[in-house]
């Protein structure tokens, strides 16, 4: 899976058949189906990167009109290092923006800019970048600035995050 080519099927529920014909071309077959939570997830641990899945409903207060109908729509893409301890393996193909997971804070911040805001998740400091090239960035660094843990992207929501309060 590569990340340039799996956003193009943001917006589209799993029963969508270009995103099934996508899936069925990397070798997952796999369909979630909406089971009364808001997220559903296809991880693929032994390749490092898990496509999320949002329930319509909020898949549209955050993003709009979704590109087709459906109970759950691809909302997101995460990557990992294999450096969690979560069973994730390091995800084998190139990060977007030309950022590696060794990259630093700084480097991202020289891409990207000041993050449209940040929080403490786990021991790690998450950075969100919003509507960067009509996307919203995510990464978690390592402690003491030895890399990226996990990358995420998604489409830019309607409005941009705030600093979370808790």
């Amino acid at each position: 899976m590569k990340i340039y080519e799996a956003i193009k099927f943001f917006g589209l529920p799993p029963s969508s058949k270009l995103l099934g014909e996508y899936l069925n071309s990397i070798g997952i077959s796999e369909r979630p189906s909406y089971q009364e939570v808001p997220v559903e997830r296809i991880n693929k641990s032994e390749e490092g990167f898990s496509l999320v899945f949002e329930a319509e409903l909020g898949y549209r207060d955050s993003w709009g009109q979704p590109r087709e109908s459906g109970d759950l729509i691809f909302c997101s893409l995460q990557v990992y290092s294999g450096q969690l301890g979560d069973g994730f393996a390091k995800y084998a193909e190139p990060l977007p923006f030309g950022l590696t997971f060794e990259s630093t804070l700084s480097q991202a911040e020289s891409l990207f800019g000041g993050a449209t805001t940040d929080y403490e998740s786990g021991g790690e400091h998450v950075y969100v970048w919003y509507n960067r090239d009509g996307f919203t960035i995510s990464i978690s660094f390592l402690p003491g600035d030895k890399g990226i843990s996990f990358f995420d992207i998604e489409g830019a929501q309607k409005k941009a995050p705030k600093k979370l309060d808790w």
